[in-house]
């Protein structure tokens, strides 16, 4: 069940890309990291191939405020809960690049 799921989570975050595309708006952003921290959940050893995706739209988003960047991290931390730290391991250095990137 749970690959079937992650398969669901992966269309769902696809899906709200192309609508974010279109309309840029955070409403669908946050639907996108919701599905990919749901997908990567479900399906932990394929997570080093979904990862990318998520840095990818953080580093996109140049147009976070406080207010929505907050938003975004809240939702981040409810899926991050979740997850086993080790998926995490690997991507350290690009995370701290991101880090120092957008003056956090």
């Amino acid at each position: 069940m749970n690959k079937k799921e992650a398969k669901t989570w992966l269309s769902y975050a696809k899906l709200n890309q192309i609508i974010f595309q279109h309309k840029n708006d955070e409403v669908s952003f946050q639907h996108i990291m919701k599905s990919y921290m749901s997908a990567i959940t479900l399906c932990m050893h394929k997570s080093r191939f979904i990862v990318p995706h998520v840095f990818k739209l953080i580093k996109k988003r140049t147009d976070l405020n406080e207010a929505n960047y907050k938003e975004c991290t809240n939702a981040l931390r409810r899926n991050l809960e979740q997850m086993p730290t080790w998926i995490w391991l690997f991507w350290i250095p690009q995370i701290l690049q991101m880090f120092f990137y957008n003056g956090n």
